[in-house]
Parts: structure tokens; sequence; C-alpha cells
């Protein structure tokens, strides 16, 4: 197939074009060649007369491989006849993209051809023709050049995509509108090399270079482009891949809400009005036109043209029915019974718009392109027309309604309408052969092509141009809105211009351009209406608005102000009734004297230190001083023009308060609580008072209120004595402070006298108002020893009892807040008696000396506890007859202080025994036995016994036992 690209470059590889054999197609052969070169005959071979013309009744084969695995086989035949009568073909050359004739042929060539291609699309490279001739007439058949290239393996295009942002046209910090670009990051496929840089700047210029680099000079318009740029590598192969850069030319803010001049009297003022809106810059729809593409006669063969729509639609966007778009054609083509149209996407999806449509299909009488159709197949075109073909909406190319015949010349045409053609498509609208939803899920951004395939010979024409358009929403179209951030007034010559605030208010959509698609544009309105003047003498006043944009650009309006002047008397400055204190500066009051005044007269009075000064070269009149008295206050003037009629005066009253002078209070320390005194002074009313902080600030009290210790929580603290006369700002005051301390009273709560056994320990002093500081003394007010809570008093402390101790606080200088409270304190020793172990003893015990710690001769037995029952002193003696049983227990005791609270007791267990005296028994010898008599004496009891040893040791024996010779060994015996 023959391809012709945008730029109608034909070559899709590098050729290898060497000279070689010639391969002639001879009847009845078929073979198979591995070439790169050659020239490939029919049989007749090359030549223009007739005996160069092939045979009848010829049937031949013959295969072309590339004799370099991977290249494609490329035929280009440079002249080509067979036998064509009419519309009947009788001799002609079939084609396979194969390496045999197997199948349906790709293609048939037959009539006059002239030159034409074919490069082969077969995976191995290879192509096949097959030759048939009939019978009778021959031709001079074909000659051609074999060759083979490289297919393409396309480059990498890479461009700088920085954006590139620029200050409109009219700004006054306007940014250079030459852009470079930088594709130095393309790419090509080894071995090949990137050899030409093909540039489109977005606003319809072009360029190619040799080189990455270049630079674009852009229109000084407020616009938004899409730059891009195609690499071609030395195999010829052109990149495929998005490469581009953005370039925004910000728009001018809209200074229509601003006013461009006033005319004002002298002595007046005037409110600038300052409203500035941002405006919005959308880039515009690509409006892209496929170039001029000649159609020339052919078989088969089909030539294309593209449109590149690289970052028109948003990232990955693909085709759905509410993007279909609207294809239009301007052609010009003798018999579109030829034509076959398809529309190809980006990424290869395809749908046939026209398919050879005619009255009756395919067939007489022939339909043409176009309003003044050239009928010569002379590659000349004639006059075309525009066709506009869409998915729905339009006519079918079968309708009646296509029909007209109706011609009309144009100026690129001067030859005939050819009256052989029964009628053309009229220029309308035709819904597409296919429906678009072949395209459905196909790229949108990228390259589209229209590919014309011409089925038949003897006809040709001519596609003018071509284009796509989709529907607005579609696209993916930037669009800025720039924010104003500042607007300034500037300006004015000796006329000054007044404060200056900026509000800012949002604004949506502001225009001109549209916002694309469902976006909203969002900018800001800064609004900015100072007021000037007044104008004093007849001149021209040029003011300057200068908005500053979120992108630092600048931009400025001018405003004029004229103003025209008789005579003039204005308050220049400050207010021409004010009220001071005593020896505080009024604001200077300033009047503009002007026109034909030539002085002022000042009547009433001014306060003593307050003058009036006229200025005849400023032109001012000037009121200004220090009031040095309040006495004749309110003061009243009035000032009038001298030498211009009508005089003007102005009115003006000076009002001076006295200043209050305060009697200082001196620092005071109180107890619990302060009652302020009355506030003295000169000019003091009863509007004075006290506060917690300077100026009359802070909590107020009256003269008269008392202050408490727990109004505040530290001491000491600052007291003010603050009276304010007049009004903000002129507020005529005096101050005074003073340090105010209150100690808190204590109230010691009394304690009992004590007395108490060895020691005592200081309980805590309680009481309202009793702090830790508070002790114990031996003298009356604060005097002697000093003991705090929780120490010990021992017995040993003082030399005799009882004592009085004193209870003592003191708060404040010099213990100036205090309370005292005493008690008398007795110690009495406690006696600690050491234990005596119990006794038993016979008949009689002689009770010992109670000794231990702190015992006297007080010490004493008692046969009760707590020194009851009946008293025995040391040395006395007990008898058994004493007491009716034993034991007995005794106690020791002694007790001292009232009541004998000191007091200490042991006791032991005394047993008296009775000692038995037992009458002694004469020795004793018996016969064979001898009974043992009664044991008698004094306190002998029937516990006397007999033993055979002594001590009570040995065998036992009571009074009347027998004694048997046998009981012993040996006698005597001892009992």
């Amino acid at each position: 197939m023959k391809k012709i690209t945008l730029s109608l470059i034909f070559l899709l590889g590098s050729l290898s074009l060497m000279f070689g054999q010639t391969y002639t197609m001879t009847n009845g052969s078929n073979t198979s060649e591995n070439t790169c070169s050659g020239t490939f005959v029919d049989s007749g071979g090359s030549g223009n007369n007739a005996g160069s013309n092939y045979g009848n009744n010829e049937s031949s084969v013959i295969t072309f491989c590339p004799s370099t695995p991977g290249d494609l086989i490329q035929i280009d035949f440079t002249q080509f006849e067979t036998e064509v009568i009419g519309t009947t073909v009788y001799d002609y050359l079939e084609y396979w993209n194969a390496n045999s004739n197997a199948g349906v042929p790709d293609n048939t060539f037959a009539g006059s051809l002239g030159v034409f291609s074919v490069t082969s699309t077969s995976p191995d490279g290879c192509v096949t023709f097959e030759f048939t001739s009939d019978g009778s007439t021959r031709d001079r058949g074909w000659e051609a050049t074999i060759s083979c290239f490289t297919p393409c393996t396309v480059p990498i295009a890479s461009l700088d995509s920085t954006p590139i942002d620029i200050c409109g046209p009219t700004s006054i910090t306007p940014g250079s509108l030459t852009v470079s670009f930088d594709a130095s990051g393309s790419t090509a496929n080894a071995p090949e090399t990137v050899v030409s840089y093909e540039w489109d700047f977005g606003d319809g210029n072009t360029q190619t270079t040799a080189t990455s680099t270049t630079n674009h000079i852009y229109a000084s318009t407020s616009e938004i482009y899409l730059a891009s740029v195609d690499v071609i590598d030395s195999n010829g192969c052109k990149s495929t891949n998005a490469a581009t850069k953005l370039i925004r030319v910000f728009p001018e803010p809209n200074f229509s809400g601003t006013p461009l001049s006033y005319n004002v009297s002298c002595g007046d003022t005037v409110d600038l009005v300052g409203v500035v809106a941002s405006q919005t810059e959308t880039q515009e729809i690509p409006a892209y036109l496929g170039s001029t593409t000649p159609l020339p006669d052919g078989t088969g063969v089909s030539f294309s043209s593209t449109i590149d729509f690289t970052g028109f639609f948003a990232s990955g966007a693909t085709m759905s029915s509410t993007c279909y778009p609207v294809l239009t054609f301007d052609i010009e083509h003798s018999a579109t019974q030829d034509l076959e149209i398809i529309l190809i996407s980006p990424s290869g999806q395809s749908v046939v718009i026209f398919d050879r449509e005619g009255p009756n299909g395919l067939g007489s009488p022939a339909v043409g392109f176009g309003t003044c159709v050239n009928g010569n197949d002379d590659g000349v075109p004639g006059c075309p027309a525009t066709y506009t073909v869409v998915d729905a909406g339009g006519i079918d190319w079968t309708d009646a309604a296509a029909q007209t015949g109706v011609t009309s010349g144009c100026a690129g045409y001067t030859g005939v309408c050819d009256a052989s053609i029964g009628w053309a498509f009229a220029p309308v609208t035709y819904n597409s052969t296919n429906p678009f939803s072949g395209l459905d899920g196909s790229d949108l951004n990228g390259i589209w092509t229209i590919e014309i395939t011409d089925h038949d010979i003897n006809d040709d024409g001519t596609l003018e141009s071509w284009s796509l358009s989709f529907p607005p929403a579609c696209y993916s179209l930037e669009t800025v809105t720039p924010n104003l951030v500042t607007a300034t007034w500037s300006g004015g010559g000796t006329v000054s211009i007044g404060a200056q605030s900026t509000t800012s208010t949002g604004v949506t959509d502001p225009g001109p351009d549209l916002c694309p698609g469902s976006v909203t544009c969002t900018g800001t309105q800064l609004t900015n209406s100072p007021t000037v003047g007044p104008f004093n003498t007849p001149a021209v006043h040029t003011y300057t608005l200068t908005i500053v944009d979120e992108f630092g650009c600048e931009y400025e309006q001018d405003v004029i102000v004229t103003a025209t002047c008789s005579c003039i008397l204005t308050l220049d400055t400050a207010n021409s009734s004010q009220t001071v204190c005593e020896d505080v500066a009024i604001v200077d009051i300033v009047y503009t004297v002007g026109g034909d005044a030539t002085g002022i007269n000042l009547t009433g009075t001014l306060p003593p230190g307050v003058n009036g000064t006229y200025n005849s070269g400023a032109g001012t009149y000037t009121i200004s001083g220090t009031p040095t008295s309040a006495i004749g206050s309110p003061f009243n003037y009035t000032i009038t023009t001298v030498g211009c009629t009508p005089n003007l005066f102005e009115n003006g009253t000076i009002t001076v308060n006295a200043n209050p002078i305060i009697t200082d209070l001196a620092d005071q320390e109180v107890c619990d609580s302060y009652v302020l005194p009355a506030i003295a002074g000169t000019n003091v009313t009863a509007a004075a008072m006290y506060y917690t902080g300077a100026g009359g600030t802070g909590t107020a009290y009256a003269a008269g209120a008392t202050i408490n210790y727990a109004d505040f929580a530290t001491y000491p603290v600052t007291l003010y004595l603050y009276e304010a006369n007049g009004t903000v700002p002129n507020i005529c005051s005096d101050e005074e402070d003073f340090a105010l301390t209150i100690n808190l009273l204590p109230i010691i709560t009394d304690l009992a006298d004590q007395e108490v056994c060895d020691s005592y320990v200081l309980p805590v002093i309680a009481g309202t108002n009793v702090t830790a500081a508070a002790m114990y003394y031996t003298g009356p007010g604060g005097t002697g020893i000093a003991y705090a809570a929780g120490a010990t008093i021992n017995y040993a402390d003082f030399g005799t009892y009882p004592v009085t101790l004193y209870l003592y606080e003191a708060n404040g200088t010099g213990g100036m807040c205090s309370d005292e409270e005493d008690f008398t304190l007795t110690i009495n020793l406690l006696p600690i008696i050491t234990d005596l172990a119990d006794q038993e003893v016979c008949d009689s015990y002689v009770l010992p000396a109670i000794v231990g710690t702190n015992v006297t001769a007080g010490a004493m037995y008692y046969t009760g506890s707590g020194g009851t029952g009946t008293a025995y002193a040391a040395g006395a003696t007990i008898n058994y007859p004493d007491f009716g049983t034993y034991p007995v227990t005794l106690y020791l005791y002694e007790a001292n202080g009232t009541g004998g609270m000191c007091s200490d007791e042991e006791d032991f267990v005394l047993t008296i025994n009775l000692l038995p005296i037992i009458t002694d028994l004469a020795d004793q010898e018996v016969c064979d036995s001898y009974v043992l008599p009664a044991i008698v004496g004094t306190n002998v009891t029937a516990a006397a016994m007999y033993y055979t040893g002594a001590g009570g040791t040995g065998t036992v024996y009571a009074a009347g036992a027998t004694i048997n010779y046998a009981d012993f060994a040996t006698y005597p015996v001892t009992l």
C-alpha cells in the first residue's frame, strides 16, 4: 500500500537501494527469490516498443523475500500497462503480502497505473505476484525496482515539560514572549540516532530543525498554547508518543469597574472608585487541518493523512458515545465508487465512513465528489466540496437528497466540469457508513488518521483538507483565572491619597473565555476606593491604580481628576471642635485657603497658649499650641476668608478641662482590714476612686470601702488613687499610689493549766489566723525562752513547779498584730519502783527497803493495789499468824502529785510457812518387827513421816507402819 503522511513523507524506513540482476516473470514460472536489489519486469523485458510486450495466455508466479532477515521487500513500479477496455480487465497482476499466492490476493493491478509502490506487510517481509493474460491484445507490462528497508522501531520524543508562565502583554512587568524549547532528552533505538525535530508551537506555526533546541516568539496576546515535538530517526522512523509543553500568556485584569476620569470643583474631594476583577483565559479547542493529499489513479492503493490531538484530552481518556467527533473533509474526485474512506483512532480502532457509495452502489453512471469535477485522469484537481460526517443526525450516503447536479467553478480550477459525471454528492452532513461505535474504547489522545483507498482505475482526485472536532466537554483544556492580590493607588502630585483599604470578593466564571466542560473558574474582585482631595488649585491630577496578581504580574490603569477653582476655605486636618486637658497640646487645626482668598480673619477667643497662623505660600491657616488654663472654657472662634467673594467662614470650639491633683497617701500597714479614706486634693470629685491597676484599671473601690485581708492573695498590694475628667481621647487625669499591707490578727485558743508526770509535750497552738510561727514563751510578749509546738518540757527544765508558759504569735512590722494566752504547768516526778521477787519464808518475813528511781520514804507496802488495804513500812515484820492463809500478794507503791497522779506499783507473792519441832525418839531394839509410833512435837502434823535417808530421802514410812526384820539386810538402820 502507498502511505502518505500529513507531511507527505513517503519513506517508512531506510531503503537498501542497490542495483542488481533483472528478475523476469516468464510464462509458466513459479520462483522464489531472496534479494534486496534488482529489477522486476514482465516477460517482454524492459523497454517501450511493441517487441517488449508480454505474451498471450501467460500465467506465472514469483515470490520476493528479503535477503536480510527482519527487512521488508519494497517494489517501486516506474511503468505499468496491462489490457483494460472500459471497465473490463483482461490482463492483470495479482499481489499478496505473503511468501505464496495462497488465499485471496491483497490487491490486483491493471490498466495504466503509472508510478506506484507496494511494500510487504508480512511478518517475513515477503511479497508474491501472479500474472495472468488472455489470448489477445498484449501491452507493455511493467518495470519495477526491488529494494528492502528496515521496519521502524519508533524513537521517543522528550521535551522539557516545565510550563512557561508569561505576564500578559499589557503588564508593566511583561515576560519574554520568546520561549526556548529543549528536546535533547529524545532517544532513538541503537544504532539509529535522532536526526530531525518537527516542532508544533501550538499557535499555528511549525518548524523542523536538525538540532534538539529552538526558540519561538509568541504573539503579544493573552492565550494558552500547547507546544509539541516529534522526532525522526536516521531510519526515517517518527515518534508516536506525546511530548508537549504548556505556554500560558496570562490575561490582564478587567478594569471596567474603574472610572477613567473625574471633574471636581476646588475645595471638593472625590472617591477614586477602584473595582478590578480577574479574567479567564482558556485554551482554544484545537482546529487542526490535515494538509492537501493528492489521490492519483490506482487500484488498491491507499493514501492517508494525520492530525495529532496529543495533550488535548485527559490522560487515558477513551472514546465513548458522548465524545463521537464530527469529521469534515474537502475533496474532489471523479469516481466515488472507487473510494473507501476510513477514520482510524490513535490506538488503531477504525470505522468505515464511506464505502464506494453511488446511486446504485458500484457501477454507472459515474458519481463524483466536488462542485466541479475534472473527469480527466491527469492529476489536476477540480473544485472540491466540503462534506461533514457524523455518527447520527445526517442523511445516508444513499439518500436521494445526497444527489445534486449543480456545478460551480472555483478560482483554483480553470477546466470544464465533466458532463459525463451523472451527479455529485451534495456538500451536506452525512451519517457514517458504519457507526462510530467501532471507535468505542479507543484512545482520544494521539494521532488520528484518515485513510482513502482507491479500488479502481481511470479516476483521480485530491483531498484538499480534513478536520475532526469533538464535543467541547470531551477536551481537557487548560484554563487560568489569576487571583488578584493587591490593588494600590498612587500619584496625584500635591493632592495626596487618603487611607486605602482593599476588600476582596470571589467571582465565578468571570469571562471573557468560557470555562471548559464542567469546570468552574473562580477568581477575585478587588475594591479600593480611597478619598482624595480637597483640590485647592485648578489642575489636572493623574492617579494610577496598580494591580498585582498571584503570579506577580503587575497592571496599571491611569485615572484623571480635573479640578477647577474660585474661593476656597476647607478644614484640611483634625477636627475644628476639640477637647483637651490643661498643658496638653491640641491637634493642629489646619485649614486650606485658596482660590482668590488672600488671608484669614480670626474672631472669638482661643485658649491661652493657642494661636492661629496664616501661611500665604502654602495656602494654609493653622491653629496650634498648648492650653495653659481652663478658665473661660469652652473657647469659640470663627475664621473668615479675606479677599474673595463671597467670603467663606469656618467655626470651631476648643474645650479645655482642668486637671485633678490628688493628695498622695502614705503606705499603710494594718491588721485584718483597712477602710479606704476619702481621696483629697485639688479638683478632686466624688468620682475619684481607688483601683488595683494603674490608669483606672482593675477593680475599683470607693472611698470608705473596707479592704479585708482575704481580698488579695498576697501583700503588700499597690492601690491607685485615680480620677479622670473628659472623654476619650481627651482624658484629664491624676494618679497617686500607695502600698497596702494587711496582716492577719491571730486569735489564740486558751490552754487550761496542766499537771503531768515527768515531762509535757507542748500541743499545737490553735485558734483563728494562727500560723506555724506561733510559739510558747517563758515570758509574756514573746520574751524568755521560746518553745515550738511539739517541744517536750522535762521535769528538770525548771527548778520548781508550777511554772507559767505563754502562747504568743505576732504578724506585721514590729509584731503589730499579736495575741497571747498563758497557762500553769506542773510536772511531778514519776517514781519507778524496782520489782521484788516472790518470797517464801518460815514463821515470819521482814519487809526490805523499797528501792528504784525517784522513790522516796513515802513508798509503802500495801495489802491492796493502788495504795489500799493495810500499809506496812519497809522494815516491818510479817508473822505467820498475820494472815489466815498463804500465799498473800503485797504491793510496793508510791504516788506523787494531785490525787497521786504520778505513781508506780510493783507486787510480789509472800508465803510464810510454820517451822515444825519434832520430839526426839530414843534408839529402839526389838524382836522380829517394829511398829513405828506417832511422831509428836510442836507444829507437827500428819504429814510427818519416817525416812530411811536424811532430809526426807529414801524409803518413806507413815507412823503405825510395821518394820519387819526382813525389810533391811543388816541392822542397826537409822530412821
